[in-house]
């Protein structure tokens, strides 16, 4: 278990091991000290040890060990309770257990759930008040694969809980690992599993077929039998069953009318096992690949997969869909198996007149709204309108080609119902040739092929009749012989319209049917009925949309007419799509459900061919989105560039710069063509500018993929602006654009100006948002760290936006310490393009998107480490005009290919000292010795400022609650276990150590600088200042420095030892000294100054000099043993680490003790009567007698001198 996490720390660890302080607890346990205070009693009366619990039903046996900080009475008792199995609370609490423990393609290999509870003594529940350890035992060992992890699910509510590391025990057998105890730390109780997690390993079963392949993947939990295999068949379009499915997945998967099912393959698919078919118990994957060679617009459609199962049918959004060539590939998840498919759905626009205005006034001038990357993440933005109407073609003087496509099937041939007996065919046909004849009567001699007309029929097959010709009786004939045969093949009738060239005048379509598609052409060329030969009509119409928007596709003008057969949807979904339009059937198709209703659609149609339409007061408007940057400058005519093309300029088109000038106003841009008249036939008139998203745009996208914000809750301006396309997102350009104009029609040669009117424009495909991600890795500097298993282990980081916190991520070792999440990034291109500064800082960013700052926070730091970080600017890459697929960091400049920032949050293990005392006998330090003398040293640290470093965290007692500077005093025989700790509470901290003992010093930030120095004042007596090594420094992050203080010893014990010259092992007792100095005359003093005086030895033949300093001395003894000889001076040198002593012309070193502090000195005395020189008592009686004897002789003398004076000898 790792001791240093924030939520279970009790204690900050030196040299990685060792306790310093008690520390604060994370803020999810309740404070202490406010608990305590609503609590009465003393520590006495709480536990301090451990609960045990035998589960009933159970092999688990559950201990809790608290200490008295958690505030649980003595007289409680622990209740527990094990979840069966088969409960509908166990088995809840699995689903949540999997949902926070199973991640990443892992399973809960085993779960064991139990309700803990703690209950006083009159049986309420409480709840501990600082963190408690609960231990788990398992009477029956748990058995699972040995790399199963192990993990405590705390379940706080119905659908909350939190993941709890674990200490387990366990014992390795084989592949497998026996678990007989787990341990975690627990704040409160209600119901903990103990989780064990594995990896799923993925199995795989597949078919193959000439165009198509299906690979099922699944693990352990599906329950597929070793050996199964895949029977998969394709099912036949033309079969009823493909045509059922069809039918389904047109209702089921296009929900909307602008959406169509343009593409479908079916299969039936089974795992079978010995001949049985086989149903997997849990969601399988599926990749499905096929062929798929019809065509959509890109950008305009998206795959499904379909699932017909047995409960119903399901549609569901693949998560992965690829089209590369001819091949499609699905995967998705799916449950259960039977027939599946894939499905093309396409969305049709929705640019034609949507109000009854618009419909009145009939043609518009064709406008388009086009949007084109320009590839440095800026698009170019055009708005045109062209002289001719976009619905009729039409062009100075009717000229026109009419293709009559008329259906003859069997059921044409049925009653028109309209009272006068005929048929259906009758009653078309004398519409169709009366239609004709009044259409040729345009041709005159001077433009006799002002109109052309040709004939198709169709039934099962389509029928060239007709080619063009001006020859109304011959014309109206072949509409007169048309034959009735079964079948309606649309298909087949809009391949035939298509392969109709003519003589490049406007052609217009007249497609009339009675009845719903039933014949199609299978690839071959070979027309197809279906398995019961009765019509396929669902794959029958999905063949024919192709067909007819090629058509429309070609220039030709196609209208569809839906006669006496109800009001089918078919024909006007064809014509909406045909023209890629959701109100194309607005004015291409009828419903003439009577022969009336037929007479007056076809007339209608006549008159849009034979009516020339131009348009005059033209002016186009286009608000921008508040998200959409531009260079436009408000009032002004800045930022745009014109150009005209068609007729007389090209087909390239022309720069135009002295036409109308377009304005932006207001956030709408307003181009006013109204000076130029009557729009030139055929002239495409455009303006266009630049655009890019605006970082607010950026900003929501990046939320939405982090899941900050959902779509749904976006607010309706958001959502006008913002486009969600199957979880990629998009900026719309604009609120609405409109092309406003005043109609003039040409009617038999009279003009006449019709009625002002508007339309939209379709938008164009809206810019895409490209989606960024930033990965956040997590980088180690503690080379000095011993023990690296205590590194913090998860670590929930911020990741910092413009000073904000953004996003919380967690970095740990089991996701290699690193994690991704998406990010707004800003836009940078060519410097000086679109506005942007050409040189400086913000050299080619534009300004409206100038992405934004990101760096990374670590809040509750682990306080043995600080964390360093080089903040990145993140904006997309548009320097090169080619791509905006790479990053390039506008602090740095550095590029990063892909899409993916790097940021990386490097914690620096704080710094440390170790500060020791050596007391050396050599002036170069190169021994040691151990004396029990304390010695004052000093440190003094400052930041990188030169300011003082210091903590000043304490708590209300005055203790330090979390200080980061730290200290603690060690004896060098036990390092585990400091002395002494306590805090760096002053700019100079002073120590007291001795040369057993040193000081640790931690959490010392990077940039600090330390001095290291030694009170000299209190150096003890006999020791001086040799030197510090390391003395000085300046730490830089990681850093483990080893000061030294060394002090020299510079006095010893000298002892004297007098002894028989002729017999060593005879000490001698009262023998007398006095030490003098080196000169002899001067009474030496001890390190203290206090003065030696009188030597005398003792009945072991022993005197000690104490503490006698460096230096050179003289030994006299002043009084011999009784009847010994006084020893002549004895020259003493005291050294460091000796003492050498002369006796009578002999050097010799003193003997050292055992603990080297004392050395002795054997002195010799010689047996014998002393000579009358000075010392002893003897000597002195000897020279009164002398004296006396002196004394008498001279008086003896004085008087024998005086008798012979006076004569008397």
């Amino acid at each position: 278990m790792e001791k240093n996490k924030a939520t279970q720390e009790t204690g900050v660890y030196l040299d990685n091991s060792k306790a310093l302080t008690k520390a604060s607890q994370d803020s999810s346990v309740p404070n202490s000290s406010t608990e305590s205070s609503k609590a009465s009693g003393t520590d006495s009366e709480y536990l301090n040890g451990t609960l045990t619990h035998e589960v009933e039903n159970s092999d688990a046996v559950v201990k809790l060990e608290a200490k008295s900080s958690a505030r649980i009475p003595k007289t409680a008792t622990l209740k527990v309770e094990e979840l069966n199995k088969d409960s509908e609370a166990y088995k809840a609490n699995l689903k949540l257990a999997k949902e926070k423990a199973a991640k990443n393609g892992t399973s809960v290999s085993f779960a064991n759930f139990f309700n803990i509870t703690l209950l006083d003594e009159n049986g309420k529940e409480i709840q501990p008040q600082d963190y408690v350890s609960v231990k788990v035992e398992f009477k029956k060992a748990i058995s699972t694969p040995k790399e199963a992890n192990v993990q405590a699910v705390h379940i706080k509510g119905s659908d909350v809980a939190e993941v709890l590391n674990v200490e387990e025990k366990a014992e390795n057998r084989g592949k497998k690992k026996e678990i007989t105890d787990v341990k975690f730390n627990a704040s409160g109780f209600s119901v903990y599993g103990i989780v064990g997690t594995n990896k799923l390993e993925t199995k795989y079963i597949t078919a193959d077929g000439k165009t198509w392949s299906v690979k099922v993947a699944y693990d352990s939990s599906a329950n597929i039998p070793e050996g199964a295999t895949l029977d998969v068949k394709e099912i036949d379009k033309n079969s009823d069953t493909y045509d059922n499915h069809l039918k389904e997945a047109m209702g089921k998967a296009t929900p909307s009318k602008d959406e169509y099912v343009v593409a479908a393959n079916f299969f039936s698919v089974k795992i079978m096992s010995d001949g049985k078919e086989v149903q997997p118990a849990t969601p399988v994957k599926i990749s499905l690949k096929y062929e798929d060679k019809k065509n959509s617009k890109k950008g305009d459609y998206t795959y499904k997969a379909i699932h017909f199962g047995h409960s119903g049918t399901e549609v569901i959004t693949p998560e992965k869909s690829e089209k590369s060539g001819s091949k499609t590939e699905l995967v998705y998840t799916q449950e259960g198996f039977s027939d599946i498919g894939g499905i093309r759905v396409e969305r049709i626009g929705s640019g034609l007149p949507k109000n009854a205005l618009e419909a009145n006034i009939g043609a518009e001038p064709a406008h388009e709204k086009v949007l084109t990357p320009n590839g440095d993440g800026t698009y170019n933005l055009s708005l045109s309108v062209t002289g001719k109407s976009a619905s009729s073609h039409f062009h100075t003087g009717t000229r026109a080609n009419v293709l009559f496509v008329i259906d003859t099937s069997s059921s044409m041939y049925d009653s028109a119902k309209d009272g006068t007996g005929r048929t259906k065919m009758q009653a078309t046909k004398q519409l169709a040739q009366d239609m004709a004849t009044r259409l040729l009567k345009n041709n005159t001699k001077t433009n006799p092929t002002a109109i052309q007309l040709a004939l198709i029929s169709f039934d099962n097959v389509a029928y060239k009749q007709s080619s063009w010709t001006t020859d109304e009786t011959a014309f109206n004939n072949k509409i007169k012989n048309l034959q009735q045969h079964t079948g309606t093949n649309w298909e087949d009738a809009m391949k035939a319209a298509k392969d109709m060239t003519s003589d490049g005048d406007p052609t217009y379509v007249v497609f009339l049917t009675d009845g719903k598609p039933t014949q199609y052409r299978d690839e071959h060329g070979k027309v197809q009925w279906g398995t019961g030969g009765h019509g396929v009509p669902y794959y029958a119409y999905l063949n024919s949309l192709a067909p007819a928007r090629q058509l429309v596709d070609s220039g030709r003008t196609l209208y569809g007419i839906y006669a006496f057969d109800g009001r089918a949807e078919n024909l006007k979904s064809l014509i909406n799509y045909a023209y890629d339009s959701a109100y194309a059937e607005d004015k291409y198709h009828f419903y003439a459900e009577n022969v009336s209703d037929l007479e007056k659609a076809l007339k209608q149609i006549e008159t849009d061919i034979v009516t020339r339409v131009g348009f005059k007061n033209v002016s186009i408007t286009d608000g921008l989105t508040g998200w959409t940057g531009n260079m436009l400058v408000e009032g002004k005519s800045d930022g745009f560039t014109y150009s005209r093309s068609g007729g007389k300029y090209g087909n390239k088109g022309q720069n135009w710069t002295n036409g109308p000038k377009a304005v932006y106003s207001n956030g709408q841009v307003k181009w006013d063509l109204s000076s130029l008249g009557t729009l030139e036939n055929g002239v495409t008139y455009k303006v266009s500018f630049t655009v890019w998203p605006k970082q607010a745009a950026y900003n929501l996208m990046a939320d939405l993929h982090n899941g900050k914000v959902s779509y749904n809750d976006l607010s309706p301006e958001q959502k006008s602006m913002i486009v969600n396309k199957n979880g990629s997102y998009y900026l719309k350009t604009n609120t609405q654009a409109f092309v406003d104009y005043k109609k003039v029609k040409t009617e038999n040669g009279k003009e006449v100006e019709g009625e002002t009117g508007y339309s939209k424009y379709d938008d164009p495909d809206p810019m895409k948002l490209s989606y960024t991600t930033l990965k956040v890795t997590k980088n180690w500097t503690d080379s000095t760290l011993d023990n690296k298993s205590t590194r913090p282990n998860p670590i929930k980081v911020w990741i910092v936006r413009d000073g904000e916190k953004y996003q919380e991520v967690t970095l740990s070792k089991a996701n290699n310490w690193e994690q991704t999440v998406y990010i707004a990034p800003g836009l940078k291109v060519k410097p000086g393009d679109h506005g942007t500064d050409k040189t400086g800082a913000n050299a080619g960013i534009i300004q409206s998107s100038p992405g934004h700052v990101y760096t990374v926070a670590e809040d509750g730091i682990d306080r043995r480490y600080e964390l360093s970080v080089s903040p990145i600017k993140p904006l997309l890459d548009g320097t090169t005009t080619n791509t905006i697929d790479d990053l390039i960091d506008g602090l740095s400049n550095t590029k990063w290919p892909g899409k993916t920032a790097t940021i990386t949050a490097k914690n620096i293990l704080k710094n440390s000292l170790k500060i020791s005392k050596v007391v050396t006998t050599k002036d170069d330090a190169s021994d040691s010795i151990t004396v029990d003398k304390t010695f004052k040293v000093n440190l003094s640290l400052t930041d990188s400022s030169g300011n003082p470093l210091k903590t000043v965290d304490y708590d209300a007692d005055g203790k330090i609650s979390n200080g980061e500077l730290q200290y603690a005093i060690y004896d060098k025989s036990n390092p585990q276990n400091p002395i002494k700790t306590g805090a760096i509470d002053s700019p100079t901290m002073s120590f007291d150590l001795k040369t057993s003992q040193y000081v640790r010093v931690i959490n010392i930030p990077s940039g600090a600088s330390y001095t290291v120095t030694e009170d000299q004042s209190s150096i003890p007596a006999g020791y001086k200042f040799l030197k510090i090594a390391n003395g000085t420094g300046k730490l830089n992050g990681d850093k483990s420095v080893d000061v030294t203080v060394y002090n020299k010893r510079n006095a010893l014990n000298v002892a004297i030892l007098k002894v028989d010259t002729a017999n060593v092992n005879k000490v001698l007792k009262g023998a007398e000294f006095v030490l003098y100095k080196k000169d002899g005359v001067t009474e030496a003093t001890n390190a203290d100054g206090q003065k030696i005086g009188k030597l005398v030895t003792n009945s072991e033949g022993k005197v000690v000099i104490g503490n006698l300093l460096e230096g050179e001395y003289v030994l006299k003894e002043t009084k011999a043993p009784s009847g010994y000889k006084l020893a002549a001076p004895i020259t003493v040198h005291v050294l460091g680490n000796k003492v050498v002593f002369t006796q009578q012309g002999i050097q010799k070193d003193g003997v050292p003790s055992a603990d080297g502090f004392t050395y002795t000195m054997t002195i010799t005395n010689s047996s014998g009567t002393e000579l009358p020189m000075t010392g002893g008592s003897g000597v002195k009686l000897l020279m009164i007698i002398g004296t006396v004897l002196v004394v008498i002789s001279l008086s003896y003398g004085f008087r024998l001198w005086y008798r012979r004076e006076r004569g008397e000898e």
